[in-house]
């Protein structure tokens, strides 16, 4: 490759390939990256979701651009699914928010015990809300009747 690959996090769109700092628009999920003969690249993201460190694919051959993701690791960012319980719209939208947040913390530049405590932190504090949310609407409920 002709110059240097780095990645931004990006919330909803997960890992972004930058070369020399600019910013590659993939063309039908495969990336053109400039090689070293002045010709292009054609390059797929593998990991752009689930991994702390994406792979790039170049002819079918992976490249790791760091170390892999620890599944113990991934399984903690899933926790906010446990959320997703019967037919109410806000504890969906809860475990919604804390499994997209922790994907965001997920693929952050920070050590895995980091990850690990923000990812736990925030998972605490949705099913505080959760709890809190559950208990409003059951008080108003009782209220109405």
């Amino acid at each position: 490759m002709a110059g240097e690959i780095t990645f931004d996090n990006d919330f909803l769109r997960g890992h972004l390939l930058k070369v020399d700092g600019q910013r590659v628009q993939p063309t039908k999920g495969e990336y053109r990256l400039p090689a070293v003969d002045g010709g292009d690249v054609a390059v797929k993201l593998k990991g752009r979701w689930l991994s702390s460190n994406p792979s790039l694919v170049i002819d079918g051959q992976r490249y790791r651009t760091g170390p892999e993701t620890p599944s113990w690791l991934i399984l903690v960012v899933w926790l906010p699914v446990l959320l997703f319980t019967g037919s109410a719209i806000a504890p969906v939208f809860l475990g919604l928010v804390g499994l997209l947040s922790n994907l965001f913390v997920l693929r952050s530049r920070r050590t895995e015990a980091a990850k690990c405590g923000i990812v736990l932190i925030t998972f605490i504090v949705l099913v505080v809300l959760y709890f809190l949310v559950t208990l409003t609407t059951s008080l108003f409920q009782l209220a109405g009747r």
